[in-house]
């Protein structure tokens, strides 16, 4: 099979999804529930200990769970801390800038914000999943120079590109878990390709871009994550 037929059906499965789709997409329903739940131990902090567990022996425990709360450590409470200052600090940028909240963001404020031990039954789920949401935004961080990133082109763009790999990231933020692909130009303009994390294809795209770059043509689509810009194609080859 040749690179262009393999590129071709990897990038079939491509699917891009903005992170305000993501955050509108999840739990509307689920946060439109008005049951206050009470728990013995702050909401994030279970939250944080059920990820640890959950990577060490890949076990689900119900944030409810009292088998949970006793499992809570010192550790779990500091990263809960700078999971919740992180993402205050971030909606507060994000206001400051005049970017307009989503649903779930003022939500997300509300939760973060909540001094007591009581939370709407919707909450439990979005605290489940921030842990996980905050490991993708701390990867995300580490491909960007700044929080606030614009492109160096104006428009959409098109031709052949000489791209330098910088990393790949798990995406976990939907039920289908993704691989991003980052590359960037010679003007340090950031590209993305997604794929399924369960793509057979992907140890052969591993070894394309195994040299620290790939060239390939298409047309680049210019996408936002936030406030940081970068392109991404659905309709490429390599070369």
């Amino acid at each position: 099979m040749t690179t262009s037929n393999i590129l071709a059906q990897v990038n079939k499965r491509n699917n891009l999804m903005n992170l305000d789709e993501i955050f509108d997409n999840y739990a509307r329903e689920e946060l439109s529930k008005i049951r206050e739940l009470i728990f013995k131990e702050d909401l994030l902090t279970l939250s944080v200990c059920a990820q640890r567990l959950a990577k060490a022996d890949g076990s689900y425990n119900d944030l409810s769970s009292e088998y949970l709360v006793e499992k809570v450590t010192d550790d779990d409470r500091a990263r809960s801390d700078e999971i919740r200052k992180y993402y205050q600090q971030k909606l507060l940028h994000l206001t400051l800038q005049g970017t307009k909240l989503t649903k779930y963001r003022e939500d997300l404020q509300n939760f973060l914000y909540n001094d007591t031990n009581k939370y709407k039954e919707g909450f439990v789920g979005l605290a489940y999943k921030l842990p996980y949401f905050y490991d993708y935004d701390q990867e995300l961080n580490s491909i960007f120079d700044s929080g606030f990133v614009t492109t160096k082109r104006s428009s959409d763009s098109q031709g052949i590109k000489k791209l330098t790999f910088v990393k790949s990231i798990l995406n976990s933020q939907r039920s289908h878990k993704s691989v991003e692909y980052w590359f960037k130009d010679d003007l340090g303009d950031r590209y993305m390709i997604s794929f399924s994390k369960d793509d057979l294809l992907l140890p052969l795209l591993d070894k394309h871009i195994s040299s620290g770059y790939i060239e390939l043509t298409g047309m680049f689509y210019k996408k936002k994550k936030d406030n940081r810009e970068f392109f991404n194609s659905h309709k490429f080859s390599f070369l």
